[in-house]
Formats: C-alpha cells, structure tokens, sequence
C-alpha cells in the first residue's frame, strides 16, 4: 500500500477586511435591492441609513386606513440581511462623502471607507411647495409665478 505524504495546503478563507468594500447610502428599494444582490458574495457591503428599518411605502395606505399594522409594513433592515455574513448595516445620518479619499462621513463624526459606494437615498416629495394657500417662498396668494402644472416660485 503506498501512502502519500503530500498535502494539500489548506484554503484560506479571506478575512471579512480584507475584501472590496461596498458602501450603500440608503435601505430603500434601491439599498436593500442592491446589498440582496451582493449578498453571500467575497466582498463586505456595508448598508447605511437613518432609519433602521426599511419601510415597504406600497402598502402604507392600508396602514393608514387600518387594514394592516404599522409592522406589516415596516422590517428592520439587520432582520433583512441576518443570513448574509457579508452584509452590515450601520444606523446613521451621512454629512458628506470624501471621493478623493474614499471615505464616509457620518453626523456623529466616524468614518466608512469603501472601495465602491453606491448612492441609493431615494426621493422627497415637496407636496406643499406651491400647492398651500400661501405660497411658501414669496408669501402671496395665490402664488403669482405658478403655471398649469402647478409648479411656482420655489
């Protein structure tokens, strides 16, 4: 019987730091569609967002008109991505984003880096812009500059 003395040297996992680093401002559709396709990949994806939850806005209507509770609608992002071991998410408020330096600064003043950084914030409303009885930014009534669509002086 002939035994073999070579071995084969043993696989060394990654270490969690030493992969390419994906920053994702937002847990929106965007943020949470982005880090489920990066998810159980050989790179770290950070989430970060103000709010630790991700809000499902389809169905709020039916929170509003008492057909499904507030927690229906609404799932912590960290619940989300409890199975990945690359995905983590950090709760905070983005001030600004150094590119020269690859770098993400948060309010409370720490910083992300990142190797690729995805903007995924999403979009505000301003409904009361010009639609009020006043207009907010000139004060008349009605607003003088506000044209068919119903855009103004804002």
């Amino acid at each position: 019987m002939l035994v073999s003395t070579w071995r084969t040297p043993p696989i060394r996992a990654r270490t969690l730091a030493s992969r390419a680093h994906v920053v994702i401002i937002g847990g929106g559709f965007a943020g949470v569609a982005v880090a489920k396709g990066l998810s159980d990949r050989d790179i770290r994806v950070t989430i970060i967002d103000q709010h630790n939850f991700h809000t499902f806005v389809p169905l709020l209507y039916q929170v509003a008109t008492a057909g499904l509770e507030p927690a229906d609608v609404a799932f912590p992002i960290r619940t989300i991505f409890g199975h990945a071991k690359n995905v983590r998410f950090r709760h905070g408020r983005v001030r600004s984003v150094d590119q020269s330096r690859n770098l993400v600064v948060l309010g409370d003043g720490s910083q992300i880096d990142y190797d690729h950084l995805v903007v995924a914030t999403g979009a505000t409303a301003a409904f009361s812009a010009c639609r009020a009885r006043r207009c907010s930014p000139c004060r008349s009534t009605p607003c003088p500059t506000r044209d068919d669509s119903g855009i103004g002086c804002s």
